[in-house]
């Protein structure tokens, strides 16, 4: 059984396996650090696209989608939207 077929049969794992979870948020942040708004989601998208190009998996990746959708619908509900937000001593 090749490697590949091993780790498709184990979906994808959610639990956190980086060794050092900030310093590679930093390595990320990093490599953003310079680009404009359009210029950071066409890296984003790259870096995507050359990491399920890795994995190379169809059910992992719709997984992935799945979950992270799912996490998008959380967050605006739950995040204040930047014209619900109040300045310090203003009322809306």
């Amino acid at each position: 059984m090749s490697r590949l077929a091993d780790t498709s049969t184990a979906g994808l794992a959610t639990e956190c396996r980086l060794s050092n979870p900030d310093s590679f948020f930093q390595l990320l942040t990093d490599a953003c650090q310079d680009l404009d708004a359009p210029a950071g989601h066409l890296f984003h998208a790259q870096l995507v696209l050359l990491l399920m190009n890795h994995i190379a998996d169809e059910a992992v990746l719709r997984e992935a989608i799945l979950i992270a959708r799912q996490g998008v619908k959380l967050l605006s509900v739950t995040a204040p939207h930047p014209h619900h937000m109040q300045t310090e001593g203003t009322r809306t």
